[in-house]
């Protein structure tokens, strides 16, 4: 048996196993690269309805959110923290 976040491989496919806190680093790489902003004030704009998720990247770093531990919806942001 293999460790929680250890690197699994099947078929030739590799998986790799993210936590919240690079999870919430990948966010804010992103976010940052692509509109300009941090990983934790992407999440308080889109949760709060001020970003368009069919924008140019936007509906990647709303899947991302999910890595960071942030559960979002509608007008809500609720996370445990980036």
């Amino acid at each position: 048996m293999t460790a929680p976040h250890a690197d699994t491989e099947l078929d030739g496919v590799v998986i790799e196993f993210v936590d919240e806190i690079e999870g919430a680093k990948m966010l804010d790489q992103r976010a940052r690269e692509w509109l300009n902003m941090s990983g934790e004030e992407f999440a308080r704009a889109f949760c709060a309805g001020e970003l368009d998720i069919e924008a140019p990247h936007v509906g990647t770093l709303y899947f991302l959110l999910g890595f960071a531990g942030i559960e979002c919806d509608a007008g809500s942001n609720t996370h445990r923290g980036i």
